[in-house]
């Protein structure tokens, strides 16, 4: 017991009578003693000697660790700093996309041309889904990462709101599986849920007094499968994703290829887009 801090020898003593009952011991931390006082961390993993059928003693080891203790608190000082850093650069990027959205706010008031208000209005809309991603971005470890369906969730809020109109009433559900992203694939998916969702507003309901949105996620082994359904009276046949003709619809092929995925659109009882692109990172929770 000598060896051992006094504050440790107690809960020494108790584990030992454990090991009699249960041999099992994968390796036990406690503070030692040295001669001169001095306190260090140290594992020991130990097992009874059993003579006829009866404990007789303990065998075991007892290994200094204190320089793997030094290590782990270099690597813990190391992941504080990168998380500091990395809640400072959120907070700046946070602050520059607002600025962003005055700009445009201030563009749109002054612009005299219907057209070139509808163009900032896409770029405000961009901008918000950016935004979103950052605000939603939780830090982990040495990364950030966002929950897509309560992201996703979020961002159908917002647009539902601020675009619908007092003749259209538009529901919306969010479904399926639990998704992390990290920020390298967040944001391309939130840009194409935006125009998604965009889009949908605009065509899918036209001459309609109410519609619904479906948002789907299916959390695949190497895989993550986005799907967004509507209602509404169905894509035109003369839109060929292949060769988009509008900037938003640009946009999604270009995220879509950025993200190294696929996209399918079949048309029945409205519009089903389904958009499928590998996993960047682990998908089993944080």
């Amino acid at each position: 017991m000598d060896a051992f801090s006094p504050e440790e020898r107690q809960r020494l003593l108790e584990n030992i009578a454990l090991l009699f009952t249960d041999s099992k011991d994968p390796g036990t931390e406690y503070l030692a003693q040295r001669k001169d006082g001095s306190i260090f961390p140290v594992v020991i993993y130990a097992n009874p000697v059993i003579r006829d059928g009866k404990p007789s003693g303990l065998r075991g080891i007892v290994v200094d660790i204190t320089q793997r203790k030094q290590a782990e608190e270099q690597i813990e000082r190391a992941l504080s700093e990168k998380k500091l850093l990395l809640s400072e650069l959120k907070h700046r990027v946070n602050n520059n996309l607002q600025l962003l959205m005055s700009m445009v706010n201030m563009w749109v008031l002054e612009s005299e041309s219907e057209e070139a208000k509808d163009a900032l209005h896409e770029v405000e809309g961009l901008i918000s889904a950016m935004a979103l991603v950052h605000s939603e971005a939780q830090i982990d470890g040495s990364a950030e990462r966002i929950q897509l369906k309560k992201f996703l969730t979020e961002l159908a809020n917002g647009i539902i709101k601020i675009r619908s109109h007092r003749d259209l009433e538009v529901t919306h559900s969010v479904e399926g599986d639990e998704v992390w992203l990290d920020l390298d694939q967040a944001n391309p998916v939130s840009l194409i849920a935006n125009e998604l969702l965009l889009n949908a507003l605009k065509h899918a309901f036209i001459g309609r007094v109410s519609g619904h949105i479906t948002i789907s996620l299916k959390n695949k082994d190497d895989a993550v499968n986005l799907s967004i359904k509507d209602n509404g009276v169905g894509i035109s046949k003369e839109v060929d994703l292949k060769k988009p003709d509008s900037l938003g619809l640009d946009l999604i092929k270009n995220m879509v290829e950025q993200l190294n995925g696929k996209m399918d659109i079949i048309i029945k009882d409205g519009t089903l887009i389904e958009i499928e692109f590998p996993k960047g990172v682990e998908q089993n929770g944080r």
